[in-house]
């Protein structure tokens, strides 16, 4: 899937999903309930055992003087299980060729099924639409599994 420059204003400029959800950019200290959701998420997607990343892996990717990768992230602090976080959505920088402009790249967005339809999955993709509009990017890209129809 994939949106261009009109549809991105579009979906920046609409504002929060839900009045009460608020995404914010990942910081280290969130890197342990990071891979908690990537592991969730790759139970959702039904490969258990395909996380070979650590938090060392993330910490950094993620917060290195460079960064290549970056993450968004809604709180929801669950104090009966401990989980901090409602959702991530990771990504990283593109580049088209034809368009002469970055882009960002979704690879994970992951909402914990407890918290789901509450706008949270919607509310970080256009945070990510905010930042295509603000820094002039070209498009946001994304790949979702055939057989998740709710996504």
């Amino acid at each position: 899937q994939s949106i261009g420059s009109e549809e991105l204003s579009r979906l920046a400029h609409q504002g929060t999903a839900h009045p009460a959800v608020h995404w914010r950019v990942a910081t280290p200290d969130d890197v342990p309930d990071l891979l908690n959701l990537i592991k969730e998420l790759a139970l959702y997607e039904h490969e258990p055992d395909a996380v070979k990343t650590s938090e060392e892996d993330l910490r950094v990717a993620l917060f290195s003087s460079s960064p290549n990768v970056f993450c968004h992230v809604v709180d929801h602090p669950d104090p009966a299980s401990g989980k901090r976080l409602a959702g991530l959505a990771l990504y990283f920088m593109t580049f088209s060729t034809w368009v002469g402009k970055h882009g960002i790249h979704l690879e994970d967005l992951f909402v914990r099924p407890e918290v789901r339809g509450r706008g949270i999955g919607l509310t970080l993709l256009r945070s990510l639409a905010q930042v295509c509009v603000e820094r002039g990017y070209g498009r946001l890209e994304w790949a979702c599994l055939d057989w998740n129809r709710p996504s």
